[in-house]
This record gives C-alpha cells, sequence and structure tokens, in this order.
C-alpha cells in the first residue's frame, strides 16, 4: 500500500528573493510606463517653432510631433490665415488655443484626437439654475406668464403658482409678458432666486371694440372678437381691403390671384360652416357692403365676430361677421394726412423652358424616336435650313423666348388724402383715393380706382344730431380678350419656332 502525499512550499520559496526584487521592479516600471503615457495622452507637450506659416501648416507640424490625428470643419476655421508659433515644452491644447483665440476656435484632447471646435455662443461663462417667481402688483400669481432668456431660445412658461426655474449665465438678462400687463426686462446679475412684478396695461384694457350690438371695452369682453387697428398696418402698401385680415387670429385668407383689379383674397372665420356659401358677412359702418368696393385707406378699424356675438345678424352670420368702421369725423383743429406707396411687381416663378429653337426640334425628334416612330417632324435639311435662316432673317426664323416677350415688371402706385376737424357744433372728414396698377404681362392687364369718402356730423340741438355719410369709388378694369387663365396657358404652351 502506497500513500502519495504532496508537499507545499510557500510562494518566496519558488522564486529567490533577488528574483522576487528584479520582478517588482519591472512591474514598477511598467506601472510607471504607462502612467506617464496616459498622462501624455492627456496632456501632450511638444516645441515648436515656426514663423509666418498658415494655420493649416501648424496643424500639419503639431499632427507630425504629437502622432494625434485632428478633427475639425473647414468652413468654421482660416486655414490659410498667417501666424507666428515659438513654444518650448508648451501643452498642445494652449499652443492651439493661443494660434486659434482670434478665431473663435478652441481645441480638446478626445482619445488619440484633436477636436477644433467653436463653442456655443453664450456658454463661455457656467450654467447655474435660476428659480423665480411672477406676480402682480398686489402679490397675486400670474400663471402662464412668458419668460425668456433675452438673445436666446431658453425660456417657460409660469406654473399654476407663478413659478418658473431656467439655466441662466451671471448677467443674464429675462424678458417677462403676459397679456394685459406691460412686458419686463430684468438683470439676472448673480442672484439664484428672483421676483418679477408685471404691472397692469390699463390702456390696453380700455380700448373700445366694435360688437355685434354697439360697442364695449376689452376688459368687460366675453365673445370671442378679433380686432385689427389700421394704425398698426398703415405703412403696409395694400391694394384690396382684405389684405388688412392677414393674421388675424381665426381667420383663414388666401390670396390665389394678384391680377390688378382682382387680386382679393378668399375668406373663411374658423372653417366652412354651411353648405352654400361659405363667406362671412361684410358690414361697413353698419351696412352690407362688398370688400372689393372698400379702399384700404378708408378703414379705421376691423372687428371679426367668430362665435354667438354675431348671432343677431341671423342665418348669413353662420360663416362670421365682419365689422368695418370707416374714418370718423372728429373735432378739433384741420387735419390733413398725406400719403403715397409705390411697387414693383415681378412674376415669382416662371418655367426654365427650351427657347432655342434648334435644339427644341431635335429633342422633338429624339421624343417621337422613342416613341418608336419611323419617321419625324423635323428632317436634317429643314433643321440646316433653319439654323442659318436665323443668321439672316430673325422674323422668318425666329427664336423666341415667350416668358420674356409676354411678361415685364409690373408697377403700382396708391395715393390717399384726407383733411378732418370741426367744432362742437360741426365736424367733417373728407377722404379720397386713387390707385393705378399695372399687371405683369405687356399690355391689357392694369387696374385704375379712384375713391371717395365724406362724413358730416352736425350737433342741430342738444337732442338732435344730424350726420351724413358718403362712401364710392369708382374702377376701371382690363383684361386680355381671353381672360388671364387662358392667355397664360397659351403662353405656356407656345414654341420658340412660333413667331410674334
Amino acid at each position: 500500500m502506497s500513500t502519495n502525499s504532496t508537499s507545499r512550499r510557500p510562494f518566496r520559496g519558488l522564486f529567490g528573493r533577488r528574483t522576487l526584487c528584479r520582478l517588482s521592479g519591472l512591474l514598477t516600471l511598467c506601472w510607471f510606463t504607462v502612467a506617464t503615457q496616459a498622462l501624455y495622452a492627456q496632456n501632450p507637450v511638444i516645441s515648436l517653432t515656426l514663423k509666418d506659416a498658415t494655420v493649416r501648416e501648424v496643424i500639419e507640424a503639431v499632427k507630425a510631433q504629437s502622432g494625434y490625428s485632428f478633427w475639425y470643419r473647414e468652413s468654421e476655421i482660416d486655414l490659410r490665415k498667417r501666424v507666428s508659433v515659438d513654444a518650448r515644452e508648451q501643452n498642445v491644447v494652449k499652443l492651439l488655443n493661443g494660434v486659434l483665440a482670434d478665431q473663435g476656435i478652441q481645441a480638446k484632447v478626445e482619445g488619440r484626437h484633436i477636436v477644433l471646435y467653436k463653442p456655443e455662443p453664450g456658454r463661455s461663462e457656467a450654467e447655474y439654475q435660476l428659480t423665480g417667481r411672477v406676480e402682480t402688483e398686489s402679490g397675486d400669481p400670474v400663471v402662464g406668464a412668458n419668460v425668456l432668456v433675452d438673445g436666446t431660445t431658453n425660456g417657460m412658461v409660469t406654473n399654476s403658482k407663478g413659478e418658473f426655474i431656467l439655466s441662466v449665465t451671471p448677467g443674464a438678462h429675462l424678458n417677462v409678458s403676459f397679456i394685459g400687463y406691460n412686458p419686463e426686462t430684468v438683470a439676472v446679475g448673480n442672484r439664484t432666486r428672483l421676483t418679477v412684478v408685471l404691472k397692469e396695461n390699463t390702456q390696453m384694457l380700455d380700448d373700445v371694440v366694435v360688437i355685434g350690438y354697439g360697442v364695449q371695452k376689452k376688459v368687460n369682453l366675453t365673445g370671442s372678437i378679433a380686432v385689427r387697428q389700421m394704425s398698426e398696418i398703415e405703412n403696409q402698401p395694400m391694394t384690396h381691403a382684405s389684405q388688412a385680415l392677414y393674421s388675424m387670429p381665426g381667420v383663414y385668407i388666401n390670396q390665389a390671384s394678384a391680377k390688378p383689379g382682382s387680386d382679393g383674397a378668399t375668406i373663411r372665420i374658423r372653417g366652412v360652416g354651411t353648405m352654400s356659401s361659405s363667406s362671412p358677412m361684410v358690414l361697413v359702418d353698419g351696412m352690407e357692403y362688398s370688400l372689393n368696393e372698400l379702399n384700404p385707406g378708408d378703414i379705421e378699424t376691423i372687428s371679426v365676430l367668430k362665435d354667438a356675438s354675431a348671432s343677431i345678424y341671423g342665418s348669413k352670420a353662420a360663416n362670421g361677421v365682419i365689422l368695418i368702421t370707416t374714418k370718423q369725423a372728429k373735432k378739433g383743429a384741420p387735419v390733413v394726412k398725406f400719403s403715397a406707396n409705390f411697387g414693383i411687381q415681378s412674376a415669382t416663378y416662371v418655367p426654365d423652358v427650351v427657347t432655342d429653337p434648334i435644339q427644341y426640334m431635335r429633342m422633338r425628334n429624339q421624343a417621337e424616336r422613342n416613341e418608336g416612330k419611323l419617321t419625324v417632324t423635323y428632317n436634317d435639311d429643314d433643321i440646316l435650313e433653319y439654323e442659318e435662316g436665323m443668321k439672316h432673317d430673325r422674323y422668318i426664323y425666329p427664336a423666341s423666348d415667350w416668358y420674356d416677350l409676354c411678361y415685364e415688371n409690373g408697377f403700382l402706385q396708391q395715393y390717399n388724402a384726407r383733411v378732418s376737424g370741426g367744432t362742437d357744433k360741426i365736424s367733417y372728414s373728407l377722404g379720397g383715393g386713387y390707385m393705378n396698377q399695372r399687371g405683369i404681362m405687356i399690355a391689357n392687364d392694369d387696374a385704375e380706382r379712384f375713391s371717395w369718402d365724406m362724413k358730416i356730423n352736425a350737433q342741430v340741438t342738444k337732442r338732435l344730431r344730424v350726420g351724413v355719410s358718403l362712401l364710392g369709388n369708382l374702377r376701371y378694369n382690363t383684361d386680355p380678350i381671353y381672360g388671364v387663365s387662358t392667355t397664360v396657358n397659351i403662353i405656356n404652351r407656345a414654341l420658340p419656332i412660333f413667331g410674334t
């Protein structure tokens, strides 16, 4: 019977003391080498001397010495700019930041790459969180107020307690606004919490709005009514009254044509409300009137009734009501106003067509061959004859660019004059306007309008007041004999071999 036994020797017995010392020294050396390489990878250091070199040459020199590749956008860096570098054992990132500082470019190391980038504006300083509250002068919270960091898109709306939280940088400014209150701009400084107090805009709340059954102050208004004061857009040139309704809430405007005299827009209030006509009812100074017959210069205010406030007008108001108040007579010293507008109109886009007759004939022949036809419209002799004829007689052998022949820049001129004034006994307002619009077609495409407006109010007795209102216009339109649509279709289909 045999017994197997295994003897265990201590670790130090497997190797000698001298061997262990050598092994530990080797491991220590490897650790220092790895640590040094890691430190160099994060902070590469080079020596570089260049005089009057381009930025591209500096980058190539750094790349050769450091062994790093570069990532950057050429559109952000002027690589041909000349600089001088004199660095001794300097950090690469610091060197590059100095070379590119005047271009607003910074460098950073990512792995074995050096990235050159342009920092985002406003991010140079550390951001911190700012909390605040928006309230009224009485201390009540303002719910839904807009809070925006000035010069950025960083913003939010206050919650049910009037509070907000934003990331800002020191020295930032906040723009705070809410309907019915004066907007405020607040300097943040270094504060981490602030309170913004909004003051009520009493003038806005006291404005008078024309509604279906008279007038009412905005502060007491409960119906859905959009209001436009013409003084807000008086500097915008308009040839048709419907153009004054653009950008009004709840109102759809589509101007499908710019033809002189017929450039009115399709109007829809909150969509389509009936199966028949979907156009809203238009009342001018309380009387049903057409927007086509109204000079925009005579309008003072526009109110659009969009809900039950229009119901007093019956079934005609199913698609909404547009109430227009023209400029009224006002007592006081005589006031004379005059305005003039001039403009040039051109076609926004015309197709890019073939205007070379020779190219057209060859392309026509190729298209017919592609269809499998054995004979083509223009043989080689016809094409050669036409090509030679173009050199001698352009009338018999034309090369017509029909868009250039039939279209030109249109011209618009518009004038409005008004005089108003009066006393406690009598007041007056007299206005006149003239508009002349020449379209983009070379002939038979123009419109002319003469308009007048007169209002006289007299206080005959304490209980009797008499007023006279006269509004009218005279229009002249000239159209192509076949109509604009047919004429445009003919021009679109005209060939360059057709003569004028």
